[in-house]
């Protein structure tokens, strides 16, 4: 019996083109009725979460292996480089007048925004007549709403 690495051996060398042919095969297999879609959805939502759990698990095994060749490394058909990501500026701390009050002003805009929003959202689809302070009649509409149906996953714990 095959140990989880070496499952991971079959897909070191993968091609664009071979992942996408594999892709397209459990596509077609699942589409034309050979394999059940709900299985398939299972393992890959399962091979999902494994995956990221894997690679949040050895990430400083990794950047260990990168800073043993200066940052970056290429294997395997791909590219691996060491960067600084996520940087995050706080700028609560810099004491700047200006940039509070314009931070403040923005966060009153979003709020009036969202009421706004909240407001439109409750006008019948009719419309209704408003009454402008020059005594012009605009008709305000409620926003168009669209939608995509899909569905939800959540593997239990």
């Amino acid at each position: 019996m095959k140990t989880p690495t070496e499952y991971l051996r079959d897909f070191v060398s993968c091609t664009p083109t071979s992942r996408a042919a594999f892709a397209d095969d459990v596509i077609s297999q699942v589409n034309d009725g050979h394999t059940d879609p709900i299985v398939v959805l299972s393992a890959i939502r399962n091979l999902k979460d494994i995956l990221e759990m894997i690679d949040a698990g050895i990430k400083d095994t990794v950047l260990s292996e990168l800073d043993k060749h200066s940052g970056k490394l290429e294997a395997y058909g791909m590219k691996i480089e060491r960067k600084e990501v996520g940087t995050k500026y706080f700028y609560d701390r810099t004491n700047d007048s200006i940039y509070s009050g314009l931070s403040n002003r923005l966060k009153q805009m979003e709020a009036d925004l969202k009421d706004r929003e909240k407001w439109l959202k409750s006008i019948p689809a009719t419309g209704i007549d408003i009454v402008t302070e020059d005594g012009e009649i605009i008709k305000i509409m409620p926003p168009l709403k669209t939608s995509t149906t899909s569905f939800a996953v959540t593997l239990n714990k």
